[in-house]
């Protein structure tokens, strides 16, 4: 990966300013839809081309936070297809009974109608997760407009760091990878520490709650 990257990077130095913010809008697109893609390095990366004068960091920053916020509306929209398809659960022969478990999309909806626009507004920082807020966000079906603003937010509050940064540390913005991939670790391990910690309390509420009745 870090031979491609170095690559891309390379060639994005050669062409127009004009083309290099459109394929990096196309990169902070993809990386809402196939979450492997480093999208946030770029950003960076764009960050450091600004401070060299090869590119303006106003564009960037407004076409990569449109982009990102396109990308993260295409799998809303892949969640609000998957409600329609969820309908069809009742029916025993449906193809979609075994790829979607009824009690996992009622939960969700339910975590998404408390916490939905919060959630939304944090995503970009809750890196490896954003493809599964989005799609969540659709099947809830939480407000189109709403969610796209906080969506808005979040962008340009986390693509704002990241190109700042590569603006600031200049040619050393590579190093940026190495606290980007911790920090990604940190939230996805604070995360699973949240999720397993609900999921004992709950475990330990059912028991309680069956005890009980005996």
């Amino acid at each position: 990966m870090d031979e491609v990257l170095r690559e891309l990077t390379q060639w994005l130095q050669m062409l127009h300013p004009s083309w290099i913010v459109i394929i990096i809008s196309l990169i902070a697109y993809l990386e809402n839809v196939i979450p492997p893609i480093p999208g946030d390095l770029v950003i960076v990366f764009a960050g450091f081309m600004a401070s060299e004068g090869i590119i303006r960091i106003a564009p960037i920053f407004i076409s990569s936070s449109v982009a990102s916020v396109v990308g993260f509306m295409s799998m809303y929209y892949v969640g609000s297809y998957l409600r329609t398809k969820s309908m069809q659960l009742n029916d025993p022969h449906s193809r979609w009974r075994k790829l979607l478990n009824p009690r996992h999309l009622k939960k969700s909806r339910l975590w998404m109608s408390k916490w939905g626009q919060w959630v939304v507004v944090a995503n970009r920082f809750l890196a490896g997760t954003r493809s599964v807020i989005a799609i969540t966000a659709g099947y809830s079906r939480t407000h189109v407009v709403i969610t796209s603003v906080s969506s808005l937010v979040s962008s340009m509050l986390w693509n704002g760091i990241l190109l700042f940064a590569g603006f600031l540390i200049h040619e050393n913005w590579l190093l940026i990878g190495n606290y980007l991939s911790i920090y990604s670790r940190i939230i996805l391990a604070l995360l699973l520490i949240v999720v397993s910690v609900v999921v004992v309390a709950r475990w330990r509420k059912r028991r309680a709650g069956s005890s009980s009745l005996k």
